[in-house]
C-alpha cells in the first residue's frame, strides 16, 4: 500500500470515529509528547508544515521546534515551499533575477505563478498564523499583506501580479513596489 492510501485510509478512519478538529489537535499534541519525550526534543504543531534547511538538506515537518529555529526556511503549502519573509521591488524584472538567483538548499527558487498564488490565497489565514509563531519565537517572518505581489510571466502581456485583496491576477507595468515571496517546488 503506498503512503498516500495509508494516509487516506487513516483519514478515514479518524473521520469514522467522529472526532472534531479540536479533539483531534489534542490527540496530535498527545502524540507529539510521546515524541519530544522519545528524541528529548520540543515540537508544537503548526496549521502549515514548516521547511527546515540544513547543509543544502530540506526537511519539512508539520511542527515547529525551537531548537531548529535558525534552520527555517518558510512553510510547504501544497508541491511549494514559500520563504518566510519577503522583499518589495519596483519592477518585475529585478524581481525576477533576485528570483533566478536564490536557492533554498540545492533547489532554485522562482516567483510563484498565478495558480500557486491562488492556492495559497486561500490559505493567507493559516500562513499568517505560522509567520506569527515564527515571530513569538524571534524569527524574522512577514504575514501575506493586503496588495500586490509579483508573479512569474510567461510572455509580455501575460499576468506578472497577484492581488491578494481581491484573489486576481493581473499584469502590471507601474514601478510602484510590489512584494516578492520566493518559492521553491517541492520533490
Amino acid at each position: 500500500m503506498k503512503k498516500s492510501e495509508k494516509f487516506a485510509a487513516l483519514d478515514e478512519f479518524i473521520a469514522g470515529l467522529g472526532l472534531s478538529e479540536t479533539d483531534f489537535m489534542e490527540y496530535v499534541r498527545f502524540c507529539m509528547s510521546k515524541q519530544e519525550k522519545l528524541l528529548g526534543v520540543a515540537m508544537e504543531p503548526t496549521m502549515l508544515p514548516i521547511v527546515y534547511v540544513s547543509d543544502d538538506k530540506i526537511e519539512v515537518h508539520p511542527y515547529f521546534i525551537p531548537d531548529r529555529k535558525h534552520e527555517i526556511w518558510g512553510v510547504k503549502i501544497g508541491n511549494t515551499m514559500w520563504k518566510k519573509t519577503q522583499e518589495f521591488m519596483g519592477d518585475w524584472q529585478t524581481a525576477q533575477q533576485i528570483a533566478n538567483l536564490s536557492a533554498v538548499g540545492k533547489t532554485k527558487c522562482s516567483l510563484p505563478n498565478s495558480k500557486e498564488a491562488m492556492f495559497m490565497h486561500g490559505l493567507i489565514n493559516e500562513f499568517n498564523s505560522v509567520m506569527k509563531l515564527m515571530r513569538d519565537h524571534g524569527i524574522a517572518a512577514d504575514d501575506i499583506v493586503s496588495g500586490v505581489y509579483w508573479l512569474q510571466n510567461s510572455g509580455k502581456f501575460a499576468q506578472n501580479a497577484f492581488d491578494t485583496r481581491n484573489g486576481a491576477s493581473a499584469y502590471f507595468v507601474t514601478t510602484i513596489s510590489r512584494c516578492i515571496r520566493l518559492i521553491a517546488k517541492s520533490k
